[in-house]
């Protein structure tokens, strides 16, 4: 069975769309969906945004069900200027902010199913490493100090822990992520209204009271991650055929 993470039900959707649900369970900081995709049985976890959210809604998963592959998947931020919004990234080593001297590597011959799948969707995908932290990197300058420092394409919050998760089970995994913001693009408006709990959400409808005119810049945003989606969950789709 696979076990399919991504952090954001704004990620998730156009997968969830195409999956047959048979059960799903709600928790306070993840959500767990089986069924079948493709005619495959799959769970969907959606983990909530950062590194505990994730490290919990793995160890859920993999403590109760029989998961056979790991694919860690959603939106990431570029580190440098190889990275172009909507590119897939396949990472093929995993790096964290807070532990600089291991690097995590995934599956090889899962690398190789993902890139073959990607270039028959003629999708445009890249290898490199991904970099996992602890809060959200909105700015262009952070961005770039990050990419310098630790050598890596792309951030996120959750890919690490998914990581150790799966070596620590013995689980074969494949991390691959889509560019949603380039390394020039400073998205401190949509941080700002994010959240994964409801005192977090109160403040980003605050923050959008006073700052009324970041409505139209986090629509713009709001139907990219709908695009990127879509595509991630053709990729998805065909991608479990081949495991």
């Amino acid at each position: 069975m696979l076990a399919i993470f991504v952090a954001m039900m704004q990620e998730a959707q156009g997968l969830k769309s195409r999956m047959n649900i048979n059960n799903s369970s709600l928790f306070p900081t993840f959500r767990v969906y089986e069924g079948t995709l493709s005619t495959n049985k799959v769970i969907l976890i959606v983990t909530g945004m950062g590194e505990a959210n994730a490290a919990k809604a793995a160890k859920y998963v993999l403590d109760k069900y029989p998961i056979d592959d790991i694919l860690s998947t959603g939106l990431c931020g570029g580190l440098n200027e190889k990275s172009k919004m909507g590119d897939f990234i396949i990472y093929n080593a995993i790096k964290n902010e807070e532990k600089e001297l291991v690097t995590l590597c995934p599956d090889c011959h899962l690398i190789l199913r993902a890139r073959a799948k990607l270039a028959e969707l003629c999708l445009s995908c890249t290898l490199g490493t991904g970099l996992t932290v602890e809060k959200v990197c909105s700015s262009p300058t952070n961005k770039r100090e990050l990419g310098v420092r630790f050598c890596a394409d792309a951030v996120d919050m959750e890919s690490y822990q998914l990581a150790e998760a799966s070596i620590r089970n013995k689980i074969p995994f494949l991390t691959l992520r889509c560019v949603f913001d380039t390394v020039y693009e400073d998205l401190t408006d949509v941080n700002a209204v994010m959240g994964n709990n409801d005192s977090e959400r109160l403040k980003g409808l605050y923050y959008l009271l006073i700052h009324p005119s970041c409505v139209k810049k986090l629509m713009d945003y709001k139907k990219r991650t709908r695009i990127l989606g879509e595509n991630l969950a053709e990729f998805v789709c065909g991608y479990v055929n081949e495991i």
